[in-house]
């Protein structure tokens, strides 16, 4: 606790004054460094000449501006030189160790700026990598989504069951004409067996393209003659292989998979070497792949 009165400011206090407080003539001896550096505000400025006139001139200026360079002068010759100065510096710390905090401190710097290197070029290859990734989002090509064949064609067997005639683009009980149909679709992508005639028991109703964002699929419709009991035979490209593993069976040398729901039963085979074939109806797997192998051989 400082034994120091009240009224009087701690050794460790900063003493402060206004200007309004100096009188004029301590005014001119305060602040003529600044003034002959023209460091002085406006305000101030102006009071500075009125002092001046009053308690200075412009003799008084010039003689300190050359005392003062000759005081600068006189304090360069009394300056340290290089030796005065290693000694001074040698009584804190000797060269060796100096050296030593010096190299420290090289190091220090370098790993600080390889850090400080690092970090940029990684925040800056992870920028470039993120703009990348979020244009490809937004603008790249979009992937195609995973046709499900089995799920798709028994829906629209299903579908077209229910509405025999509404679905079909190309209602024909000509197979010549429903093969003209066929061969001659535009933008079709891939080149199907083109049918053969059901034979005794069954008509052909006419044919449509489905045509979905991810694959077209040429769609027949057959109905049997005596209870107008639809089957139906799709074809798109594709192997037989990416449908899911089935019982397996073999009608007059075509091999085929067997399926079936609590609605329909399905038989695929490969009818060419790109495009799946696909028979869709209530009768068995075995009729179904018969009639199959009779209207692609």
């Amino acid at each position: 606790m400082s034994n120091l009165p009240a009224d009087q400011p701690g050794l460790e206090e900063e003493v402060t004054y206004s200007h309004s407080e100096l009188k004029d003539e301590e005014l001119v001896y305060a602040h003529i460094v600044e003034y002959q550096n023209n460091e002085l505000d406006a305000t101030l400025t102006e009071r500075y000449r009125q002092s001046l006139k009053s308690h200075g001139s412009s003799e008084m200026l010039q003689k300190f501006n050359q005392t003062r360079g000759s005081f600068q002068v006189a304090l360069r010759n009394h300056s340290l030189d290089e030796d005065q100065l290693h000694g001074l510096r040698v009584l804190v710390e000797d060269d060796v160790a100096r050296a030593d905090h010096e190299a420290a401190d090289i190091r220090h710097l370098g790993e600080t700026e390889f850090k400080g290197r690092f970090f940029r070029a990684f925040s800056l290859t992870f920028l470039v990598v993120l703009c990348a990734a979020i244009g490809w989002y937004f603008f790249g090509p979009k992937k195609k989504p995973a046709f499900d064949a089995l799920e798709t064609l028994v829906y629209e067997a299903v579908v077209m069951e229910e509405d025999p005639e509404g679905r079909l683009q190309f209602p024909s009980n000509n197979m010549t004409e429903v093969r003209e149909y066929i061969g001659n679709y535009a933008g079709l992508g891939f080149k199907a067996p083109l049918p053969d005639n059901p034979g005794p028991g069954y008509v052909v109703d006419g044919a449509t393209i489905i045509d979905y964002e991810v694959a077209r699929i040429v769609t027949i419709q057959f109905s049997q003659a005596v209870d107008d009991q639809k089957l139906f035979l799709f074809m798109y490209e594709g192997l037989l292989k990416q449908l899911p593993k089935s019982d397996t069976g073999k009608v007059d040398g075509m091999v085929y998979r067997a399926y079936s729901d609590d609605r329909v039963n399905i038989v695929a085979w490969q009818a060419s070497e790109t495009v799946v074939g696909m028979m869709i109806g209530r009768n068995g797997a075995v009729e179904l792949a018969r009639f199959a192998k009779k209207v692609t051989k």
